[in-house]
């Protein structure tokens, strides 16, 4: 519809951020930014490795728990920023990335002693979880094959093109 200025008039109620735009939804959830988003929950987990979520009424102390805390800090700093260049599309997103992979395995060690000698509750499962994702993203993100798999699914590459339709009626080009 086109107004005497020349200008598209929108729909009463209708908005840029509205969701029931389907098209100015999809653009926000791109494959990039569900990346980002994953970086940055996965970021927030290693929170759980600091003295202040060991469950106790008082935070323990001692140098196993501060290099705990610090490395879990780091590596929360460096997904962090990892996601940051992955939302920005940079260049060296990645090696931060794997950097806080590994400053988060690194960091577990200390946990562990921290964590069994104070009595926390849960140590091994919250290990478990650092381990299988600070492994997975060094995976991705180190080994060539699956480094290219995933830049092709960030980038869209890897969707299949629609089919075309089929000039006779009823019939199903996937069934051949």
């Amino acid at each position: 519809m086109r107004s005497r200025s020349g200008l598209e008039e929108k729909a009463p109620g209708a908005s840029a951020g509205d969701p029931t735009d389907k098209r100015g939804w999809r653009k926000r959830w791109t494959r990039r930014n569900v990346a980002t988003a994953t970086l940055l929950v996965y970021a927030s987990t290693f929170l759980w490795m600091t003295a202040s979520f060991a469950g106790t009424k008082k935070p323990p102390g001692g140098v196993a728990w501060m290099l705990a805390t610090v490395g879990a800090l780091v590596s929360l700093a460096l997904f962090t920023l990892a996601a940051w260049g992955l939302f920005k599309s940079t260049s060296w997103w990645e090696r931060v990335a794997s950097a806080g992979a590994i400053a988060g395995l690194v960091a577990l060690v200390p946990y562990g002693i921290a964590a069994s000698s104070t009595g926390v509750s849960g140590p091994g499962l919250n290990s478990g979880i650092h381990i299988a994702g600070s492994a997975a993203v060094v995976l991705v993100l180190l080994v060539p094959a699956l480094e290219r798999r995933m830049q092709a699914w960030l980038s869209g590459a890897g969707r299949r093109k629609p089919q075309q339709a089929s000039p006779w009626p009823g019939a199903d080009p996937r069934r051949r």
